[in-house]
C-alpha cells in the first residue's frame, strides 16, 4: 500500500512504542529495511502524546503548558482598562484555549479522572473573561459564559464521535469499537467503565433488543 501510494517510511525517523499494562515484559525487536527501530516510552503523533501505558499523563501536562501560553495572550487582550469586551474575550478563549482542550479529547477519554482533572484549572480561567468575582461558584460562571465544564464538554464530544462512527459501518474503526470488550475502554481493568464504554454498551443493548 505504501509503495503504491509513494509513501515511504524512513527508519531513522521511525520510533516504536510498545503499548501494554504489564509490569514484567519484554520489548519486541523490530526492524525496517534492516535498520532496528528504537523503542521509546512515548511518542507524539498528530499532536497527541501516546505513552506505553496509555495513561496520557504526559500529554495532559504538555497540553496544560500550551494552554497557559495561550492564556497569557488572552490576559493581555483582556486588560481591565483598555481590553476587549466580554463577547470578544469569550470568542478568543474558544479559539485559543478550548480548541486545544477539545483536540484529542476522544483519544484521551480512557485516561483516569484525576489525570484529566489537571486541565480543570485551565478552564476555570474563564472567570477572568467575565465581570465577576473569583469566589463565585464555578457552575454559575460556566452558565453565565454559556460554557459547560470540561467533563461535560468531553462527554459531548465522545457522544458525537461514537454516534457518527455508529452511522458509518464501513469505517475501519467501526467493528473495532463496537465489537471490542468494554474493559478495553477503561484506563484500568479494575476501574468502572467510563462514559465511552457505557455509551457503547447502551448502543449494543439497543441493537440486540
Amino acid at each position: 500500500m505504501g509503495l503504491r501510494e509513494r509513501f515511504q517510511i524512513f527508519g531513522l525517523k521511525t520510533t516504536c512504542v510498545h503499548f501494554h499494562r504489564q509490569r514484567i515484559y519484554t520489548e519486541p525487536a523490530l526492524d525496517l529495511d534492516g535498520q532496528p527501530i528504537p523503542m521509546k516510552g512515548e511518542a507524539k503523533f498528530l499532536g497527541v502524546v501516546f505513552d506505553s501505558k496509555l495513561s496520557f499523563n504526559n500529554h495532559v501536562q504538555y497540553l496544560k503548558k500550551k494552554c497557559l501560553k495561550a492564556l497569557i495572550l488572552q490576559r493581555v487582550v483582556g486588560h481591565m482598562d483598555w481590553g476587549a469586551d466580554r463577547a470578544t474575550l469569550l470568542k478568543l478563549y474558544r479559539i485559543l484555549v478550548r480548541s486545544k482542550l477539545d483536540y484529542g479529547s476522544v483519544e484521551c477519554g480512557s485516561a483516569k479522572k484525576y489525570v484529566l482533572r489537571a486541565l480543570d484549572p485551565i478552564h476555570h480561567h474563564i472567570a477572568f473573561v467575565l465581570p465577576s468575582r473569583l469566589s463565585e461558584r464555578r457552575l454559575r460562571l460556566y452558565a453565565e459564559a454559556g460554557e459547560p465544564s470540561l467533563e461535560h464538554r468531553r462527554n459531548k464530544l465522545h457522544f458525537k464521535y461514537i454516534l457518527k462512527l455508529k452511522s458509518l459501518p464501513r469505517n475501519q474503526y467501526h467493528d473495532i469499537v463496537f465489537e471490542a470488550p468494554l474493559s478495553d475502554f477503561s484506563a484500568d481493568s479494575r476501574s468502572e467503565p467510563n462514559l465511552v464504554a457505557n455509551t457503547i454498551y447502551t448502543l449494543r443493548m439497543l441493537k440486540s433488543s
